[in-house]
């Protein structure tokens, strides 16, 4: 009886487990945008947060474990915390007092376990971080391209489509993982991603005009003053501007920043489009930049930006566009500015020449 149900009941879970299946499937591919940009979200605004509080703890164990070592047992050793691990030189297993330095130790509140390995090693270890924080390239603050978290009013002295706009922009770039930390080059690998979108403010209906989506992977390297970022990136740029064509490319470029003191910084870059949408679209891309920074003397008078950022390519016939800003740093990496920008666009001007001016908050 109980194989005959079975035998009986055996189709109908599998056509119903096979339903259920392609159901959820139907779902997913219904709402792949919204899973998309919740994806996104996280990814943009609550990654490798953790691992900043894991680094500070770490550095903070670190520093508690040398002080201990070198004001109390006159010991000056190599000390290196990762995640709560301990990495102490296997020679320091020769000292008078190890047995009790190595309780002490551990007693401390975020220790997990202390390792002896070979000085090599505990050096190798020191000259590896991951996720490090702030990238060894700065963001290019005038780049309108450069991901970053801003809002903005702008408004465009030549009518093409609208005359007011607001941009929103999310994104940023995330250092990953870096080497090199003691004396030798340090060389950081990343990701970039972003979104920037154009709203037309006519009426207040916040029609998308635009939409750019980027991704990025950064190599980074560090020659005192000089860095030098090689990146391979994607665009895709999509508008509901009539009779504007989106379009879309994966490009490569290559970019050196020089900065010999805390307020000057210049740059510039080569980028190769190796494939795009349309096909005929220009490869040959160029960047150059500079930046000052005005120190402010007064602790309640925040530093004062100033920017400027040219961009050429094959596809404007090397017409040059360019950015200006002035901001003032109200917080560390919080940008309040004045933007001038007159030149080609991505989307539905990359194409037409456009200008603007407007008023921008910036978090880098």
């Amino acid at each position: 009886m109980n194989q005959s149900l079975n035998s009986l009941l055996s189709p109908f879970l599998t056509i119903r487990i096979i339903s259920l299946i392609i159901t959820l499937a139907k779902e997913l591919r219904d709402n792949m945008k919204k899973i998309v940009a919740a994806v996104l979200f996280i990814l943009l605004t609550a990654p490798f947060s953790w691992a900043d509080i894991l680094k500070e703890e770490d550095l903070f164990i670190a520093g508690y474990i040398e002080g201990i070592l070198k004001g109390k047992h006159a010991a000056d050793v190599r000390v290196v915390v990762q995640q709560g691990h301990v990495y102490l030189p296997a020679t320091f297993a020769n000292h008078e007092n190890y047995e009790e330095i190595i309780n002490e130790i551990g007693k401390h509140e975020g220790v997990k376990t202390i390792t002896l390995v070979d000085y090599d090693r505990v050096e190798a270890l020191r000259r590896i971080w991951i996720y490090p924080g702030e990238s060894l390239i700065k963001p290019l603050r005038a780049d309108r391209s450069w991901p970053d978290f801003s809002l903005g009013y702008r408004y465009y002295t030549e009518k093409d489509y609208t005359k007011n706009a607001l941009d929103v922009n999310v994104g940023k770039t995330f250092s990953i993982y870096r080497m090199g930390l003691e004396g030798a080059v340090p060389v950081e690998l990343g990701i970039q991603a972003g979104v920037f979108s154009t709203f037309d403010l006519y009426d207040f209906d916040f029609d998308v005009i635009n939409s750019d989506f980027f991704w990025g992977v950064p190599v980074t390297a560090a020659f005192g003053p000089i860095a030098v970022t090689g990146r391979f990136y994607h665009r895709n740029t999509l508008t509901s501007v009539p009779g504007k064509d989106s379009i879309g490319y994966e490009a490569a470029d290559v970019l050196a920043s020089f900065e010999p003191n805390e307020w000057f910084r210049l740059y510039g870059g080569l980028g190769l489009i190796v494939s795009a949408r349309p096909s005929d679209y220009g490869r040959l891309l160029f960047q150059l930049g500079a930046e000052f920074e005005i120190k402010a003397d007064y602790l309640s008078v925040p530093d004062t930006i100033i920017a400027l950022n040219i961009n050429g390519s094959e596809e404007t016939k090397y017409i040059l566009s360019w950015s200006f800003l002035v901001g003032l740093e109200v917080a560390k990496n919080a940008l309040v500015s004045f933007e001038i920008y007159d030149g080609f666009d991505s989307g539905w001007a990359y194409n037409n020449r456009i200008q603007w001016i407007g008023l921008g908050i910036h978090y880098y």
